[in-house]
């Protein structure tokens, strides 16, 4: 799976940034991947945005966390994980919930790098 948006980090050696930045890059990824796929999961982040090192894996949940609580994405069903250091774990699979607020948050991103400022 390559991210357009992204390719930089379509490789498996763990990019050089902050933990920040990390999660504004793994959601606009959930977005793109649901805008143009469907369903999402941590397991499709991880492949294309690997961990930065010294940020915890687990910190990626943040980011479908934050997401949610903005309304942009909703949880559909539970899933097990395919990556072998999760055991078969278990965790949500998402899809966009509003497409509107899903483009405007990718574009906002596009133009600043930065998906923090008002996209309502």
């Amino acid at each position: 799976m390559q991210s357009s948006l992204f390719p930089e980090y379509s490789s498996p050696e763990s990019p050089a940034m902050s933990k920040n930045a990390y999660l504004r890059k793994a959601q606009a990824i959930i977005l793109q991947l649901a805008i143009g796929g469907g369903e999402v999961t941590p397991d499709h982040v991880h492949a294309l945005l690997p961990c930065p090192q010294g940020v915890n894996p687990k910190t990626l949940g943040s980011a479908f966390f934050g997401l949610s609580r903005l309304g942009i994405i909703v949880p559909v069903r539970f899933t097990t994980s395919t990556r072998a250091v999760r055991h078969c774990g278990v965790y949500r699979t998402w899809r966009v919930a509003d497409m509107v607020l899903a483009r405007r948050y990718l574009e906002n991103y596009a133009k600043t790098g930065d998906t923090i400022a008002d996209i309502r």
